[in-house]
């Protein structure tokens, strides 16, 4: 995988894995100096771009058109324009008179920023670690000129009509736009990957299905017969202690030590990446964000039972402001570093703001003695013909795959 260092200092100034030969080095207006410390190689894949183009756009993940957007941002009066009306996943850098960084509008792919004597930006986790003991995400949405060390907002959602039918045709939308007709879905047969497959076949495109757990995990059986029902096969990967904990030594380098719970999901996301290239995709799709837009967590319930809608709401907005922070970067990297870019269409900016713009007791509501989480995501299921999955409940991805309590009872991390 890519990894990029800006520094504003001098050629030395730079962790010692970075090659020298690749960085790049430019001159800003007020006579200082900027260098771009490159480790790795730059990969186009179909709509997707990860390159240097004129040492400007560093890293981006997009739409139709990769060239046309990287062109765009080259001229600076262009940026803001280009940033503000662009609804897929980008982040990069652009040097001219300053350097400037930027986030798309939930945060894919990871951005930190370092403002100190030496100001650096970096996309992984553990380079911002070495030059700070507090590195900065930085925020959805933004742009930041490093000479000021200021962020101002590039995006901001709006209003749109909510509900299961809008929510259908943005999700439609975003699929289509984003996702290359050949791609991989980590499928575990759970309401948000089932939903995402179903469209991706009525659009036409060739979705991969992978599934993934210990000996004996639920998601195999329950996904194999969702599977069944869209008339596609899937592929199913059994994972063990020693393929699990090398998927984590080998991640270690960019996301450092992590809890066994960020622990399980890397480690999943790299094991199914990989699938995905031997599979011959260069993306994977994955529901990240549903649980968050849509009251998909347990807790969520809990709230509603003992203290009413205020707090579940809260929960819902803090959790989903929180996402760029670690979650999403230990997804797209742990994704990534196995040669796939991961595609998040709940986390499209159009079904973000249809999620916004859907009442929270449609989300989730107590009915008839129960709590119904994920309500709207239940009705859009019934609306594409897969009723019978519609009252499907499922535990997280580390919990149902078994990841979780396998990596506890080895005592990882130790």
């Amino acid at each position: 995988m890519i990894r990029y260092l800006l520094t504003v200092g001098d050629l030395e100034s730079r962790p010692r894995t970075f090659d020298p030969e690749l960085s790049q080095v430019f001159t800003l207006a007020d006579g200082s100096m900027a260098v771009l410390h490159v480790h790795g190689r730059g990969l186009s894949a179909e709509t997707y771009h990860e390159a240097v183009v004129g040492g400007r756009a560093v890293l981006q993940v997009e739409g139709p058109s990769p060239s046309n957007f990287s062109e765009d941002l080259v001229g600076s009066d262009r940026v803001w324009e280009r940033l503000s009306d662009f609804s897929g996943f980008s982040s990069g850098l652009i040097v001219g008179d300053d350097v400037m960084v930027f986030r798309d509008h939930v945060g894919l792919l990871p951005v930190y920023v370092v403002l100190s004597e030496l100001k650096a930006v970096t996309n992984i986790p553990v380079e911002a670690y070495a030059w700070s003991t507090k590195p900065q995400p930085l925020q959805p949405g933004t742009l930041m000129k490093m000479s000021l060390g200021q962020a101002s907002p590039t995006s901001r959602l709006t209003s749109v009509e909510g509900g299961a039918e809008n929510l259908l045709k943005s999700l439609s939308r975003a699929i289509l736009e984003l996702c290359p007709k050949h791609h991989a879905v980590f499928f575990s047969g759970g309401l948000d990957s089932l939903i995402i497959a179903k469209l991706s076949c009525d659009l036409s495109l060739n979705p991969r299905l992978l599934t993934l757990g210990v000996r004996g995990s639920v998601d195999f059986g329950r996904s194999m017969k969702a599977a069944e029902t869209l008339g596609l096969d899937v592929v199913s990967l059994e994972v063990d202690e020693v393929m699990v904990k090398e998927a984590l030594e080998q991640l270690r380098p960019y996301l450092g030590s992590m809890t066994t719970m960020d622990s399980a999901i890397a480690a999943a996301m790299k094991i199914l990446s990989k699938a995905a290239v031997e599979e011959g995709c260069s993306a994977a799709v994955s529901g990240q964000g549903a649980d968050e837009l849509f009251g998909g967590y347990k807790k969520y319930e809990k709230a509603l039972v003992e203290h009413g809608y205020g707090l579940a709401g809260n929960m819902m907005r803090l959790d989903f402001s929180k996402l760029h922070e670690f979650g999403l970067p230990r997804d797209f990297i742990a994704v990534r570093s196995s040669g796939t870019y991961l595609i998040t269409p709940y986390l499209s900016r159009r079904v973000v703001e249809v999620a916004y713009s859907t009442p929270l007791t449609d989300k989730i509501s107590l009915e008839n003695g129960r709590v119904v989480r994920k309500k709207v995501l239940r009705e859009l299921c019934k609306n594409v013909g897969l009723g019978e999955f519609a009252d499907l409940e499922k535990k997280a991805l580390q919990y149902s795959s078994g990841l979780e309590k396998m990596l506890k009872r080895s005592g990882y991390p130790s």
